[in-house]
C-alpha cells in the first residue's frame, strides 16, 4: 500500500480500501461477538482464546499463501517491535477491551473506535516526524468532538 517514503501505490489504492473495509467489517463482528463472550468470560481467557483462534487462522492462511519471508524477523530489534506490537493490541488491548464490554454495550464501545486513528496519527507524528495536513488535522478534531458529544449523550439517557 504505501512505502516508507509514503508514495501511494496507484493500482493499490482501491484494493488496500477493500481491505481495510473488511477489516473494519471484521472489527465490527468482533465486537459484537465479544460482548456476548464478555457476559461469561474473564477478560483474559476470552483475550487468550481469541489470540489462539487468530494463530489458528493465519496458521491456515500461511498453507495456501506463496511462501513467506521469515527472515525479516531474525533480527532482534524487529521481533522484538512485533512482540511488543502483539502483546500491546492483542494481549493488553484485547484484555481492556473484553473487560470494558462486560460492562458496557457494543454501541457505547464502537463510539471509542474512532479514537484508533487519532492515537494512531499522533503516534506517527511523535515517533515517526509524520505530518498532518490541515484537513486530517480538522478531521481528528472533528472525531474526538463526535466521540466525545456521543459518549455525553449516551451517559444521559
Amino acid at each position: 500500500f504505501l512505502s516508507w517514503t509514503g508514495r501511494v501505490a496507484g493500482e493499490h489504492v482501491i484494493l488496500g480500501v477493500v481491505l481495510a473495509l473488511g477489516a473494519v467489517l471484521c472489527a465490527s463482528l468482533d465486537t459484537i461477538t465479544s460482548r456476548v463472550l464478555a457476559q461469561q468470560s474473564h477478560p483474559i481467557a476470552l483475550a487468550a482464546a481469541c489470540c489462539t483462534s487468530g494463530a489458528l487462522v493465519a496458521a491456515v492462511a500461511l498453507l495456501f499463501l506463496p511462501r513467506q519471508n521469515w527472515l525479516a524477523f531474525v533480527s532482534v530489534p524487529v521481533l522484538s517491535v512485533t512482540l511488543l506490537s502483539g502483546m500491546l493490541i492483542h494481549g493488553l488491548g484485547a484484555s481492556f477491551f473484553n473487560s470494558a464490554l462486560s460492562r458496557i454495550t457494543a454501541t457505547q464501545a464502537a463510539l471509542l473506535f474512532p479514537l484508533i486513528s487519532v492515537l494512531t496519527a499522533i503516534g506517527g507524528i511523535a515517533l515517526f516526524d509524520e505530518r498532518l495536513t490541515p484537513g486530517q488535522t480538522i478531521g481528528a478534531i472533528i472525531v474526538v468532538a463526535s466521540t466525545a458529544a456521543a459518549g455525553m449523550t449516551a451517559e444521559s439517557k
